[in-house]
């Protein structure tokens, strides 16, 4: 609030004696000059209590609502708290590629991969559908389907961690239609990416499970034992190399096995935009695959991603 500095600077010349004019050529009497004095002093102390009431209201209110609109930065700022949500903190990543060819041999592939991947503190969570579908000369000769997922329990301060895995596949010539499969185990950490520079990772892992078939003359469950080897090396910035390669030796005919392994390397395109090429290779071995099938099938694919 503003202060009336006349009325004040007035007051006190007349509490000290001086004659103030007061509009006329008249001189107010010492004791009007007095007592007017005092009145214009309280006056003024009861503006000046009140002005910093007011203050004190308006700096206490802008205290109050602080917090809400101003939120600390840089490192004023706390961290919240850390999400324990399954359904936060995945990366994700989707691919395509198409090739084809027509003139005396005609032929189209499509292939597509959705992959998923949550790691934390204690646990480890990849999750994967892929798709591939192909015809020869107008006729279709690939048509496969496959969703997967593994979880890891890790150990803090040890290579060791322990994991179950699931898959379902569909493939439309093969002897079966379906087959599901499931397996528990235990890993080792061969080498961790802190051992090596640049960064490179093996992992080992063994387990018991079996595959059941669905379709087909033979449906039967297959009880299996699990080995498997994940190697990944990164070989600089937005380069890496990868193999995952898993044999399922039978438990119940012995010699009986089947053997997967996918290799590739894959460069970065736009950090930026997160975009990818992967150029790979995929085996899939069956010592028994049925009647009518091919023990060993083969892909050789080159795909473009997105991560996000």
């Amino acid at each position: 609030m503003r202060l009336d500095l006349l009325t004040i600077c007035a007051a006190l010349a007349l509490a000290c004696g001086t004659p103030v004019a007061l509009g006329s050529d008249d001189v107010v009497p010492a004791a009007e000059r007095l007592d007017d004095a005092r009145s214009r002093l309280e006056a003024a102390r009861a503006a000046l209590d009140a002005a910093q009431r007011e203050y004190d209201a308006a700096v206490a209110e802008q205290e109050r609502v602080q917090p809400e609109v101003e939120a600390p930065t840089g490192a004023d700022q706390t961290p919240g708290p850390v999400s324990t949500s399954f359904w936060s903190g995945w990366d994700a990543s989707v691919e395509l590629g198409i090739t084809g060819s027509d003139g005396n041999s005609e032929a189209f592939n499509f292939r597509t991969a959705l992959d998923a991947e949550r790691l934390t503190e204690k646990m480890e969570t990849k999750l994967g559908l892929h798709y591939k579908y192909g015809t020869q000369n107008g006729v279709q000769n690939t048509n496969r389907f496959n969703a997967k997922g593994r979880n890891d329990w890790l150990f803090p301060s040890s290579r060791w961690r322990s994991f179950v895995q699931g898959e379902y596949e569909y493939d439309e010539f093969q002897a079966w239609d379906s087959r599901v499969s499931g397996f528990a185990g235990l890993g080792y950490e061969l080498i961790r990416p802190e051992d090596q520079t640049p960064d490179m990772s093996l992992l080992a892992r063994v387990g018991l499970g079996g595959s059941q078939t669905i379709g087909g003359p033979n449906e039967e469950f297959r009880p299996e034992a699990l080995l498997g080897l994940d190697y990944n090396w990164n070989i600089k910035e937005g380069q890496r190399f990868f193999v995952n390669t898993e044999m399922f030796p039978s438990l119940s005919e012995m010699g009986d096995f089947r053997w997967i392994t996918n290799a590739g390397y894959e460069i970065v395109l736009d950090a930026e935009s997160n975009l990818y090429l992967k150029l790979g290779l995929e085996d899939r071995y069956d010592s028994n695959p049925g009647a009518g099938a091919k023990r060993n099938d083969i892909d050789y694919y080159v795909t473009l991603g997105w991560k996000f």
